[in-house]
């Protein structure tokens, strides 16, 4: 009998090897997406079930095997958790949520004061703009050489030094429509975000990603995922960037304009005090400025995964591998996915289009009625409507790719009715057709499909309009260049 269970078993571990435990372990190479054994077959980090705290990780999967959950490791090592970092930076996620301790007294007194310190920030820069008329935004005051008083024996004349604290804060003119406006659009943004992403726990990013990674063939699976995880990471990095590029364009008005020496309608002569309320005030922008950043960036990635997921399923209707009815069900997936981005996030960002509109075309207004000799002033003047007109753009060209896509998908589904698709006969032929037909795959902002079409109507519009205005001499006057 001992013989004969000894042969059991060896014959078990024969057919199931990775049921046996070893001392070697797997190595997961999270850069790529697979699974390294080395030497043995069973992964790390196995605990007492008693011990729920502690993070289980169970691998048995063959040598150099590409999973689907690998690269679904990887993209949440790379791309979701850095935006889950910059969300709990604006207060948009709790510090600690994925701890063990994340219901301790001390993380939720920390979430407390930090989220406290978040706000109490945006609202500082929100009234600092409006006191020291911040970016100088004014048409009729801010389009000459500012001027100042020189100090005790300064008699030379440098262009391109920055005007220091010395310059006097005046009447600020237009506030309602240039920052009460943008500020209440802003506070109505964070509202939304913070209810959506911190007290909702929305979290449609991720389950958007895995539907997308496990839709596709094992063929073109690497490369579509690696192409994926390249654009989400790519689009957060440059929201980032636009973050701080939007701060700079600030910190380039300081040296147009001057650092306005008073708050609260109190002039403030020490100038180390005026500098510090200058800090405190970038930083105000910087929180604000990465919240238009989370919002566009999440949107833009859902975006390019709609587009993945639409394009895996006109691959797969070329190729002829899958039938109408599995088909019809991806489509409908993707349908839901389009009616959750139009739903809150949406919302968010055409509000966010609509403020930095609004900034776009005061930030143009004030460059061709620029008539001061300030090289700094001209810097300023250019990189503004740059900078927002870029985050206006981003937001729409994404989803103008989408609707595209969708209207690809159409296309195919006309030349399948032509050409016929498989042993299906014209009957579920003109079924699907009709089904494709009233899926109406597009995006939407304001409650309007955004379309190539649009976009590019609005553009030449908008390009056609300012020039009849320059040639009339409506904007810019008698002026050489316009």
């Amino acid at each position: 009998m001992g013989s004969v269970s000894d042969n059991q078993q060896q014959e078990n571990g024969q057919k199931f090897p990775y049921q046996r435990y070893s001392e070697s372990e797997q190595d997961f190479n999270a850069d790529n997406g697979y699974v390294v054994a080395s030497h043995g077959h069973e992964c790390s980090d196995r605990h007492d079930s008693s011990n729920s705290a502690v993070r289980v990780e169970i691998c048995d999967l063959d040598e150099r095997t590409y999973t689907t959950t690998g690269v679904l490791r990887r993209c949440q090592q790379v791309v979701l958790q850095p935006y889950s970092k910059l969300l709990i930076l604006i207060g948009w996620r709790s510090i600690g949520k994925d701890s063990i301790n994340s219901g301790s007294f001390a993380l939720r007194l920390c979430n407390v004061l930090f989220t406290t310190f978040v706000i109490s920030m945006q609202i500082y820069t929100y009234v600092y703009q409006i006191i020291a008329c911040e970016g100088k935004l004014s048409i009729d005051q801010d389009t000459h050489d500012p001027t100042t008083t020189p100090g005790p024996g300064n008699t030379t004349f440098n262009p391109w030094i920055p005007i220091g604290p010395s310059a006097k804060r005046r009447q600020c003119y237009h506030i309602t429509t240039t920052y009460i406006v943008p500020a209440v659009l802003h506070s109505v943004i964070y509202v939304m975000g913070f209810i959506h992403f911190r007290l909702q726990d929305n979290e449609y990013l991720y389950g958007l990603m895995e539907k997308v990674f496990l839709q596709h063939a094992p063929f073109h699976r690497a490369l579509v995922h690696s192409s994926v995880i390249y654009s989400a990471r790519l689009y957060l990095y440059l929201g980032i960037a636009w973050a701080f590029l939007a701060v700079s364009v600030q910190g380039l008005s300081a040296a147009a304009f001057g650092i306005t020496p008073s708050i609260w309608f109190l002039d403030v002569q020490e100038e180390w005090w005026t500098k510090m309320l200058f800090a405190f005030q970038l930083l105000g922008f910087l929180l604000c400025y990465l919240v238009w950043a989370a919002v566009i960036v999440n949107y833009a990635t859902q975006c390019e995964l709609l587009v993945a997921f639409i394009n895996g399923i006109c691959l797969r209707l070329r190729e002829k591998s899958t039938d109408l009815r599995l088909a019809m069900h991806d489509i409908l997936g993707v349908r839901e996915n389009l009616s959750t981005l139009n739903g809150t996030l949406a919302r968010m960002t055409a509000i966010g289009v609509l403020s930095f509109g609004e900034l776009s075309i005061m930030g143009l207004c004030l460059l061709v009625l620029n008539v001061a000799t300030n090289p700094w002033t001209w810097v300023y003047r250019i990189i503004f409507p740059l900078t927002f007109g870029l985050a206006l753009l981003f937001p729409l060209i994404q989803a103008a790719r989408v609707s595209k896509t969708g209207e690809k998908l159409k296309q195919i589904c006309f030349e399948m009715r032509v050409f016929g698709y498989k042993d299906s006969n014209h009957m579920e032929l003109d079924s699907f057709l009709l089904f494709v037909n009233h899926a109406t795959l597009r995006p939407k902002l304001f409650s309007v499909p955004i379309k190539p079409a649009l976009i590019m109507s609005l553009v030449a519009g908008t390009a056609l309009t300012l020039l009849v205005l320059f040639q009339m001499g409506v904007i810019a006057g008698a002026n050489i260049l316009f």
